[in-house]
């Protein structure tokens, strides 16, 4: 186990070049392979963070002094954002719900950015229940168009009824469901939104969430410009993501420019400034990062972080959530023919047992292979459900 140093400063970020040549920089800087983090003496930690701030802004950020404390800050907005009494009275929550502290700071955001802005709370913090209990306070914001990953789809389903009365659903299935006008909520995963777009451009949907954000990064991708397009004929627009930047500023565009198109209205001024943009023996290249300071800067009125480090005094020791997912047909037809010949197999060992009566007890061996068959065949259904759920991970 590695042994921290007295007096010094350490910081594991992502590799970058530019990045760790510029820590070479620095005074006293040392390499620790074994815990693959770099050190400073704590005189030179200010000129650590600032190389490190210049590079991965939005990223989060990891000091380690010599007594193993982390030290970070990774929200963009006040803890002090609050809901009104009057916000607080409209939540009606059943089935002895509640919402933790944060999620009420979560909910005044939305409020405060009129539904356009991008919830970049770390997983399992309940993002879904803060843009769901916001809508459920807010007039004219149905229908709602739900975009997420398909794994995700039943769960939405769940959590609408979780913490919503009263409203209505469907979940888009497939290519070829017919979308039932005058629903509250509409599901659908990003792979059939371009089977799709026609379908919904006549919802008039009027708010759009895009659970897991990240998955329209890539501007050339056609899930992307389909999601782009639907998204702007939205009045409110709330992103979703547990890694706002998985690795550089061009990752982030996409959902800025549609939560604010007036701050981030061009891509070219955005890939100019802020993503490096330079022209190459091969085109333009616009994997830097640059102007990142300022990037944060602009970021912060849209975009609220928080890490479970950051509201840990108002978790529970431990949560436990159900995560609903739907076979694949394939998948189906095997599990039930496979469930069919076990229920068969269970009636005739029920039968045989029946017809031996006493004489099982004098050798067994006869009922030990018929539980043999019961089990593996129990085993194999085990087996499909979980491919299933390795599908959808």
């Amino acid at each position: 186990m590695a042994i921290l140093e007295k007096d010094r400063v350490y910081i594991k970020v992502p590799y970058n070049a530019n990045c760790i040549a510029a820590i070479k920089n620095i005074p006293t800087r040392r390499w620790h392979p074994e815990l693959k983090q770099w050190s400073v003496e704590e005189g030179f930690a200010p000129k650590l963070a600032k190389v490190v701030n210049e590079f991965y802004p939005l990223a989060v950020e990891k000091f380690i002094p010599s007594e193993a404390k982390v030290i970070h800050n990774t929200s963009v907005v006040p803890y002090s954002l609050t809901l009104d009494q009057k916000s607080l009275e409209k939540i009606h929550l059943t089935n002895g719900l509640s919402l933790f502290p944060f999620q009420e700071t979560g909910i005044a955001f939305l409020q405060q950015t009129k539904g356009k802005a991008l919830i970049a709370d770390e997983m399992g913090l309940g993002k879904s229940a803060e843009a769901l209990i916001w809508i459920s306070i807010t007039q004219d914001v149905c229908p709602v168009l739900c975009i997420v990953p398909a794994s995700l789809k039943r769960n939405w389903e769940k959590e609408i009824d979780k913490w919503l009365t009263n409203k209505t659903i469907q979940i888009i299935q497939n290519g070829k469901d017919e979308i039932i006008s005058g629903k509250d909520f509409y599901i659908i995963n990003y792979d059939l939104l371009q089977k799709r777009k026609g379908d919904l451009e006549k919802i008039k949907y009027r708010t759009i969430i895009l659970d897991e954000c990240h998955y329209i990064k890539e501007r050339a991708s056609q899930r992307t410009k389909v999601a782009m397009s639907l998204a702007k004929s939205a009045k409110h627009i709330i992103g979703l993501t547990g890694t706002p930047i998985l690795n550089r500023p061009k990752e982030m565009f996409n959902i800025l420019n549609l939560i604010s198109p007036g701050l981030f209205p061009s891509w070219w001024s955005y890939g100019l400034r802020y993503c490096g943009g330079h022209r190459t023996d091969y085109g333009w290249d616009f994997n830097g990062a640059t102007n990142l300071s300022e990037l944060r800067m602009k970021v912060m009125p849209l975009m609220i972080r928080r890490e479970k480090k950051d509201v840990l005094h108002d978790l529970p020791d431990k949560r436990r959530e159900t995560i609903y997912v739907d076979m694949l047909d394939e998948l189906k037809i095997i599990y039930k023919k496979t469930e069919l010949e076990l229920i068969t197999a269970l009636k005739e060992f029920k039968t045989w047992k029946k017809e031996q009566g006493l004489t099982i007890k004098k050798d067994p061996k006869d009922e030990q292979k018929y539980r043999m068959v019961l089990l593996a065949k129990l085993n194999y259904l085990r087996q499909i459900v979980g491919i299933a759920k390795a599908k959808q991970s």
